[in-house]
C-alpha cells in the first residue's frame, strides 16, 4: 500500500535523526536536544501532511497528524517552560508528552515505523 510505504518512510527519517539526539544529561543539556526534537517532529509532520490516506483511513490519519501536530505544540510549551524556568509547567507539557497516544494510532494503521519510540544515543 503506497499510503503505509510513504508515511513510514518519512517516519524512519525522523526516527534516524532523533536517534543521532544525544540523551540530555543535565537540565542545561535539555534545551537544545528538545528544540532539536521538535523540529525533526515539526518537518516530519509537515511531509506526513502531503501522504494522501485511502478514503476507509482518512479520519484516522487525520486524528493522528492531529495527534501529532499537538506533540509539536507541547515540544514548545515545554521548551518555553524550560527557558522559564517554570517546573510545574515543564511538569505538565512533559506529563501530556508521555500520555500522547500518537504511537497507538500509527499502530492502528499499519505504520509501523510511525509507531516506534525514538531512543536517543547514549540511552541505555
Amino acid at each position: 500500500m503506497q499510503f503505509v510505504s510513504q508515511a513510514n518512510a518519512i517516519c524512519a527519517k525522523a526516527l534516524r535523526s532523533g536517534q543521532r539526539l544525544s540523551r540530555p544529561k543535565s537540565r542545561a543539556e535539555l534545551l537544545p536536544v528538545l528544540e532539536d526534537a521538535r523540529s525533526i517532529v515539526a518537518r516530519a509532520t509537515t511531509e506526513l501532511k502531503g501522504v494522501k490516506a485511502p478514503s476507509d483511513a482518512r479520519s484516522a490519519y487525520d486524528r493522528f497528524l492531529a495527534t501529532i501536530a499537538h506533540e509539536v505544540r507541547l515540544l514548545d510549551e515545554l521548551t518555553q517552560a524550560l527557558r522559564s524556568k517554570n517546573v510545574p509547567r515543564e511538569r505538565v507539557a512533559a506529563q501530556a508528552l508521555n500520555s500522547n497516544s500518537a504511537n497507538e494510532q500509527a499502530q492502528a494503521l499499519g505504520l509501523t515505523e510511525c509507531a516506534r519510540t525514538v531512543t536517543p544515543r547514549g540511552t541505555p
